[in-house]
């Protein structure tokens, strides 16, 4: 939609995102996005994973039930890595061309 997106793609259990996967969310209106890479349980963040934003902010460590278990931090040199969304890329280009 207009708005926004949220997509994933991983291991689910059950219709509920369990194993590894990555869930991306992309705000288009706040031209703003997030993206989780790691582990699930029974739809949560459980386990290892990497949270960024488009704002910077990493969270990288473990994660238990939703919470993250370490301390943010903040990435100046994160761009068009690995963990930036191909949907982003896209939404950046699009605002170019306006």
């Amino acid at each position: 939609n207009s708005e926004g997106d949220t997509t994933f793609k991983g291991d689910y259990l059950k219709n509920i995102k369990h194993g590894k996967g990555i869930k991306t969310n992309v705000s288009v209106s706040r031209n703003s996005w997030q993206q989780y890479i790691g582990d699930f349980k029974f739809g949560k963040k459980h386990g290892k994973g990497t949270w960024t934003c488009s704002k910077r902010r990493v969270k990288e460590g473990l994660w238990e039930y939703g919470d993250f278990l370490g301390e943010e931090t903040f990435d100046v040199e994160l761009s068009k890595s690995k963990v930036v969304p191909q949907s982003v890329q896209e939404l950046c280009v699009l605002e170019i061309k306006l």
